[in-house]
């Protein structure tokens, strides 16, 4: 068998706070505050695009031997960390 690495950089829960629509839509009922309903989308779509790594790994019978790490820098201000959570 061969080896892969792949180093995907996720930027996608930093400024400027934006997500599609779809992703931000289902948090409309549960979260009143619109600034943590984007974050929301934002980690969402992140989500999703993790979760497409990992099916296409394991359509390819890669999954079972990888490891994954997620990792995070540790935000922004903590005026920015009080708003979004």
């Amino acid at each position: 068998s061969s080896r892969l690495f792949l180093y995907l950089a996720y930027q996608g829960v930093h400024a400027p706070r934006q997500a599609p629509a779809a992703y931000v839509e289902p948090y409309e009922k549960g979260i009143a505050d619109p600034v943590r309903r984007t974050f929301a989308g934002m980690i969402s779509a992140l989500d999703e695009g993790i979760g497409n790594v990992t099916a296409v790994l394991a359509a390819r019978d890669m999954f079972a031997d990888t490891l994954i790490v997620v990792t995070t820098d540790n935000g922004g201000p903590t005026t920015e960390c009080s708003t979004t959570g």
